[in-house]
């Protein structure tokens, strides 16, 4: 029976890098395709028979596997799915017009779709793309870089494994787009995201060498002092404070510098919080004794206060009053003419307040004679000048009815009147 190849292959390896198996079938058959790319260039290089097809391609590969019997499709990058889907249901009713088989000539290894990520910032900062993106400097991006950072650290310290998942992808985010912007430096400058790629590389096998190089593994305590002594080999430092991120918070940045300094022995007395000749160097002294306590108790000092502030945060929240609740707002009643309006308020007792009064006005809470509830400033004019208020000429506009009407006694009504038609809502 005649046979179609649907042949898969990774846009994102080499052209030509194919399997055995698929190179074996696109010599022995005809090859046909959507559309020209590397790879169908690779092909015929090696030898295939490839044509670009300019019409439907369900008709076309039955005609050739006819012909052939057997004839391969050479899937587009993303794969040709709704294609595949077509031939599927036609060869499903007409099974005996050929066989369907799916073959991958090659698939994404893991890490695939970071290649995806230096394409689309590519993209996004080369000429034709984003403005706001070509625009940037390192200097301007590293408030976003610390951002994300931190957005990071609060999703793991929330437990949000899928917050933490996208907060990581915004600052893979930042490293790649601070690794395209590098690309523009002066050439004696330059470096691309495959510099930082490598950099990370060789530094992983240099300080892991009881992976990579066979060396004894030994305790926990002893790999991260091979890991020291490799790093320190490697940077050639004056000081074993080198290298400290001096940006960091205080507390972390103090934590940092006592334990570099009990890991090299130095034994420095700390700074005395009463010889200090001003209020903010006795108080920093004090903090700086505070951080020292925290190590010797192995105690974070920075995750410490910071669950403290979160935890006094939420006491603060507790005892803050209900917001407004415009979602649920108490209707008045009839209002009069002259000033009362069936607006709506929020809260209880003395504290109420008034809004939404009509355009222009100011309601307020207040009581007039025997009646209580939202009074707008300025008065709505009153029946004796026989105008209406904004209200009941939407009101009467919407009925059908004729507004500015007036009518005697103290009211004034719209024409025909409404069955409840004094100037109200």
């Amino acid at each position: 029976m005649p046979r179609i190849v649907l042949l898969v292959t990774s846009p994102r390896l080499p052209a030509g890098l194919l399997t055995a198996a698929a190179w074996d079938v696109v010599r022995a058959a005809p090859v046909l395709t959507a559309a020209e790319s590397e790879l169908t260039t690779a092909l015929r290089v090696a030898g295939a028979e490839v044509r670009v097809l300019d019409g439907p391609a369900v008709p076309a590969l039955l005609d050739a596997a006819a012909a052939h019997d057997t004839v391969v499709w050479l899937a587009g990058p993303a794969g040709d799915e709704s294609l595949a889907r077509e031939l599927g249901l036609r060869l499903a009713r007409e099974p005996g017009l050929a066989e369907l088989e799916l073959m991958y000539g090659s698939w994404d290894p893991p890490g695939a779709r970071l290649l995806d990520a230096v394409a689309v910032l590519d993209r996004l900062l080369s000429p034709g793309g984003d403005p706001w993106k070509r625009a940037q400097t390192h200097q301007s991006l590293a408030g976003f870089l610390l951002e994300e950072c931190y957005e990071a650290y609060d999703a793991i310290s929330a437990g949000d494994t899928d917050a933490l998942r996208e907060e990581l992808g915004d600052v893979l985010l930042q490293v790649v787009l601070h690794a395209r912007l590098a690309e523009e430096l002066p050439e004696d400058q330059r470096w691309t995201v495959d510099d930082v790629a490598g950099g990370l590389v060789d530094k992983m096998i240099r300080r892991n060498p009881h992976v990579f190089a066979g060396a004894q593994a030994g305790t926990l305590d002893e790999i991260t002092a091979n890991w020291e002594r490799i790093k320190q080999a490697e940077k050639s430092r004056a000081s074993v404070l080198d290298g400290i991120a001096l940006s960091q918070p205080a507390l972390a940045l103090a934590a940092k510098i006592l334990e570099r300094a009990a890991r090299a022995g130095l034994a420095v007395p700390l700074p005395s919080p009463q010889a200090q000749a001003d209020p903010e160097a006795a108080l920093g002294a004090t903090l700086l004794s505070i951080v020292a306590q925290a190590h010797a108790a192995n105690l974070d000092p920075e995750a410490a206060l910071r669950h403290t502030t979160l935890r006094h945060a939420q006491s603060l929240r507790a005892t803050e009053p209900p917001p407004p609740r415009p979602d649920r707002p108490v209707r008045m009643g009839v209002g009069r003419v002259g000033g009362w309006s069936g607006s709506r308020w929020w809260g209880s007792g003395s504290s109420r307040r008034c809004w939404g009064a009509g355009r222009g006005s100011r309601p307020r809470w207040g009581t007039t004679g025997s009646t209580t509830g939202c009074r707008i400033s300025p008065p709505m004019p009153s029946a004796a000048t026989g105008r209406c208020s904004r209200t009941l000429r939407a009101r009467c506009a919407r009925s059908t009815r004729t507004p500015w009407t007036s009518t005697s006694g103290s009211t004034t009504r719209c024409s025909p009147p409404l069955s409840t038609g004094t100037c109200s809502n």
